[in-house]
């Protein structure tokens, strides 16, 4: 009887030591797993938030190269370049002016030598380059003018040698090449006026030697080439 409570308490005590192992192996297990389960989940919210903050960004990124082609796109209007410029010599007013209607190019210039007016203008209507130039040595006003109606280039130049007036005009109706030219040798006024009607070349020659007015004309009605010379 002694020896069958003995035999039933060992059995208990190795049923309880087994569990005992058991139960811990699995703690252990659990410990260490936790920490996995935790770090994969936390990679896996980093790597989506990652993913999520690039494709914002690659949206917000294509949305301004959008807005900005869309501005660059669009024509701009009433521009004002250049200004007044007193005498001296070398001096440049104006520059490149992008397509666009009533824009303004260059301004007044003193008296001064070497000086550079206006520049190229882009299509549009109703634009005007260059300005008045005072006496000087040569000089430069206007510039090229993309096609349009309605523009003006040159303006009105004081006596001087080797100026040149006007420039390059595109196929337009009712343009203005050149101006008013001073005394002075070897000027050249106007320049090459592309297919239009109602267009005027050149203008007004004072006294001088081997002074060009006028230019080259496309096809058109009703224009006018060169002017009066002195």
């Amino acid at each position: 009887m002694l020896n069958a409570r003995r035999h039933l308490a060992a059995r208990i005590a190795g049923i309880s030591c087994i569990a005992a192992v058991a139960a811990g192996t699995f703690g252990v297990a659990s410990a260490e797993a936790a920490p996995m389960m935790q770090h994969h989940s936390a990679s896996h919210a980093s790597s989506h938030h990652q993913q999520h903050q690039q494709h914002h960004g690659k949206n917000s990124n294509s949305k301004n190269s959008s807005s900005s082609s869309k501005n660059a796109a669009m024509p701009k209007g009433g521009n004002t370049q250049g200004g007044t410029q007193g005498a001296g010599n070398g001096n440049t007013q104006g520059g490149t002016q992008g397509a666009g209607n009533g824009n303004t190019q260059g301004g007044t210039q003193g008296a001064g030598n070497g000086n550079t007016q206006g520049g190229t203008q882009g299509a549009g209507n109703g634009n005007t380059q260059g300005g008045t130039q005072g006496a000087g040595n040569g000089n430069t006003q206007g510039g090229t003018q993309g096609a349009g109606n309605g523009n003006t280039q040159g303006g009105t130049q004081g006596a001087g040698n080797g100026n040149t007036q006007g420039g390059t005009q595109g196929a337009g109706n009712g343009n203005t090449q050149g101006g008013t030219q001073g005394a002075g040798n070897g000027n050249t006024q106007g320049g090459t006026q592309g297919a239009g009607n109602g267009n005027t070349q050149g203008g007004t020659q004072g006294a001088g030697n081997g002074n060009t007015q006028g230019g080259t004309q496309g096809g058109g009605s009703g224009n006018t080439q060169g002017g009066t010379q002195g």
